[in-house]
């Protein structure tokens, strides 16, 4: 049986099809936590929550943060996944699944900067640097120092 995952996301095309092939898959979830990023953080909890009754899942959609680790966004959202977001405890973490970078092509905010990293570079970094057992996708940090 797969352990229960917290998911989160901040709303885009990229984030629903994360979504869409974890409930596919039946790996249970134990929230889906919405933040600020692709729009505002209540446009993303509202478009995650249709996607998620969409789909099928009962899990619950919460509220994360409307600012970045050290302090708010940039102005402006990404251009690119429309007005609706769709055109725990760090000490328990085992392990990071971070959709924060491009391998194949460039980013999708400059020609090396994936918009996860651009917006909020610090977290991005403590993300890297996190003492955890297992990080499935390790971040480069020049990615990260780029904005």
């Amino acid at each position: 049986m797969n352990k229960p995952v917290h998911v989160i996301v901040d709303g885009g095309l990229d984030d629903a099809l994360a979504l869409a092939v974890l409930v596919g898959l039946d790996i249970p979830l134990a929230q889906v936590i919405a933040t600020e990023g692709s729009r505002d953080m209540a446009t993303n909890a509202i478009a995650t929550r249709r996607l998620m009754v969409t789909l099928g899942s009962t899990a619950s959609v919460r509220l994360g943060s409307d600012r970045g680790l050290v302090g708010a966004y940039a102005p402006g959202c990404d251009p690119m996944h429309g007005e609706d977001a769709f055109g725990g405890k760090a000490s328990r973490v085992t392990e990071v699944i971070w959709m924060g970078g491009a391998v194949a092509i460039g980013g999708n905010m400059t020609a090396a900067a994936e918009f996860n990293a651009w917006m909020d570079p610090p977290a991005a970094i403590v993300a890297e640097d996190a003492d955890i057992a297992e990080v499935t996708a390790r971040i480069l940090r020049a990615v990260a120092s780029i904005a």
